[in-house]
Protein backbone atom coordinates (compact mmCIF):
# COMPACT_ATOMS: atom_id res chain seq x y z
CA UNK A 1 0.00 0.00 0.00
CA UNK A 2 2.65 2.37 0.81
CA UNK A 3 4.07 2.03 -2.51
CA UNK A 4 0.77 2.79 -4.45
CA UNK A 5 -0.23 5.71 -1.69
CA UNK A 6 3.32 7.49 -2.79
CA UNK A 7 3.22 7.13 -6.63
CA UNK A 8 -0.39 8.61 -6.19
CA UNK A 9 0.83 11.40 -4.50
CA UNK A 10 4.42 12.06 -6.07
CA UNK A 11 4.12 15.69 -6.09
CA UNK A 12 2.61 16.42 -2.83
CA UNK A 13 3.65 16.33 0.85
CA UNK A 14 1.55 12.98 0.86
CA UNK A 15 3.88 11.47 -1.26
CA UNK A 16 7.04 12.93 0.25
CA UNK A 17 5.54 11.41 3.96
CA UNK A 18 5.82 7.69 2.25
CA UNK A 19 8.55 8.07 0.43
CA UNK A 20 10.71 9.01 3.76
CA UNK A 21 8.80 6.37 5.38
CA UNK A 22 9.56 3.61 2.65
CA UNK A 23 13.38 4.31 2.99
CA UNK A 24 13.63 4.90 6.34
CA UNK A 25 11.73 1.28 6.80
CA UNK A 26 14.24 0.06 4.36
CA UNK A 27 17.41 1.36 6.20
CA UNK A 28 15.75 0.30 9.50
CA UNK A 29 15.70 -3.40 8.43
CA UNK A 30 19.08 -3.07 6.55
CA UNK A 31 20.27 -2.25 9.97
CA UNK A 32 18.36 -4.94 11.96
CA UNK A 33 19.82 -7.95 9.32
CA UNK A 34 23.40 -6.11 9.68
CA UNK A 35 23.65 -4.54 5.81
CA UNK A 36 24.25 -1.46 7.45
CA UNK A 37 25.93 -0.79 10.56
CA UNK A 38 27.82 2.46 12.21
CA UNK A 39 29.87 2.01 15.35
CA UNK A 40 27.99 3.26 18.45
CA UNK A 41 24.53 3.89 16.38
CA UNK A 42 20.98 1.97 17.22
CA UNK A 43 19.41 0.62 14.04
CA UNK A 44 16.77 3.85 14.22
CA UNK A 45 19.65 6.19 13.98
CA UNK A 46 20.90 4.08 11.30
CA UNK A 47 17.79 4.69 9.38
CA UNK A 48 16.96 8.04 9.96
CA UNK A 49 20.65 8.76 8.61
CA UNK A 50 19.96 6.51 5.65
CA UNK A 51 16.86 8.00 5.27
CA UNK A 52 17.77 11.65 4.62
CA UNK A 53 20.81 11.05 3.33
CA UNK A 54 19.08 9.00 0.27
CA UNK A 55 16.60 11.76 -0.32
CA UNK A 56 19.56 14.50 -0.44
CA UNK A 57 21.52 12.29 -2.60
CA UNK A 58 18.36 11.74 -4.71
CA UNK A 59 18.32 15.64 -5.23
CA UNK A 60 22.12 15.60 -6.40
CA UNK A 61 23.21 16.88 -2.98
CA UNK A 62 25.08 15.65 0.58
CA UNK A 63 25.79 17.64 2.58
CA UNK A 64 29.15 16.53 5.19
CA UNK A 65 28.30 13.64 7.29
CA UNK A 66 28.66 15.93 10.48
CA UNK A 67 26.11 18.46 9.09
CA UNK A 68 23.73 15.48 8.08
CA UNK A 69 23.99 14.38 11.58
CA UNK A 70 23.29 18.03 13.11
CA UNK A 71 20.20 17.99 10.87
CA UNK A 72 19.15 14.94 12.33
CA UNK A 73 19.70 15.97 16.30
CA UNK A 74 16.23 16.95 16.85
CA UNK A 75 14.88 13.33 15.54
CA UNK A 76 17.38 11.64 17.47
CA UNK A 77 15.93 12.05 21.38
CA UNK A 78 12.45 11.33 19.82
CA UNK A 79 10.41 7.48 19.93
CA UNK A 80 11.22 5.46 17.25
CA UNK A 81 8.02 6.26 15.40
CA UNK A 82 8.10 10.01 16.02
CA UNK A 83 10.78 10.14 14.63
CA UNK A 84 10.06 8.31 11.74
CA UNK A 85 6.87 10.30 11.06
CA UNK A 86 8.20 13.77 11.86
CA UNK A 87 11.80 13.34 9.83
CA UNK A 88 9.00 12.52 6.79
CA UNK A 89 7.46 16.43 8.15
CA UNK A 90 10.62 17.77 7.82
CA UNK A 91 11.24 17.04 4.57
CA UNK A 92 7.58 18.56 3.62
CA UNK A 93 8.49 21.23 5.42
CA UNK A 94 12.03 21.84 3.31
CA UNK A 95 10.57 21.23 0.19
CA UNK A 96 7.09 22.11 0.31
CA UNK A 97 6.81 24.47 3.83
CA UNK A 98 3.12 25.22 2.81
CA UNK A 99 1.72 21.48 2.77
CA UNK A 100 3.49 21.33 5.86
CA UNK A 101 2.14 20.58 9.22
CA UNK A 102 4.41 23.64 11.08
CA UNK A 103 3.18 23.49 14.46
CA UNK A 104 3.51 19.75 15.44
CA UNK A 105 6.78 19.77 13.71
CA UNK A 106 8.14 22.66 15.66
CA UNK A 107 6.53 20.97 18.73
CA UNK A 108 8.38 17.79 18.07
CA UNK A 109 12.00 19.57 16.83
CA UNK A 110 11.55 21.58 20.23
CA UNK A 111 10.88 18.45 22.25
CA UNK A 112 13.89 16.27 20.79
CA UNK A 113 16.41 19.04 21.39
CA UNK A 114 14.87 19.61 24.73
CA UNK A 115 15.92 15.63 25.20
CA UNK A 116 18.85 15.38 23.63
CA UNK A 117 21.98 14.21 25.70
CA UNK A 118 24.55 17.39 25.16
CA UNK A 119 26.87 15.20 22.47
CA UNK A 120 23.20 15.80 20.38
CA UNK A 121 23.21 18.95 21.20
CA UNK A 122 26.59 19.97 20.32
CA UNK A 123 25.71 18.32 17.17
CA UNK A 124 22.34 20.42 16.81
CA UNK A 125 24.49 23.53 17.48
CA UNK A 126 26.72 22.45 14.64
CA UNK A 127 23.81 22.40 11.85
CA UNK A 128 22.65 25.41 13.67
CA UNK A 129 25.82 27.66 12.43
CA UNK A 130 24.85 26.02 8.54
CA UNK A 131 21.41 27.32 8.83
CA UNK A 132 19.51 24.02 8.78
CA UNK A 133 15.70 24.63 8.17
CA UNK A 134 14.34 23.43 11.68
CA UNK A 135 16.48 26.66 12.57
CA UNK A 136 13.46 28.77 12.15
CA UNK A 137 11.14 26.43 14.41
CA UNK A 138 13.18 26.79 17.20
CA UNK A 139 11.89 28.70 20.56
CA UNK A 140 14.16 30.54 22.20
CA UNK A 141 14.86 28.62 25.57
CA UNK A 142 15.75 25.57 22.99
CA UNK A 143 18.18 28.19 21.19
CA UNK A 144 19.73 28.44 24.62
CA UNK A 145 19.74 25.40 25.59
CA UNK A 146 22.31 24.56 22.26
CA UNK A 147 24.20 27.45 22.63
CA UNK A 148 25.07 26.66 26.42
CA UNK A 149 25.89 23.35 25.06
CA UNK A 150 29.18 24.75 23.83
CA UNK A 151 30.09 25.94 27.69
CA UNK A 152 33.55 24.15 28.40
CA UNK A 153 34.49 23.36 25.45
CA UNK A 154 37.90 24.11 23.87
Amino acid sequence: MGLLNMLKNLNNAEGIRESMRMSYDKHLRKAHSGAIAAPDTTPAHCALYGALGTRYMSEGRLPPESILWGELAPFLALRESDAREYLAEYVVYCEKPAEARVDVLRAKVNEGLRRANREVRMMAFMALQHEVAWARLLEQPVRALLESSLEGVQ
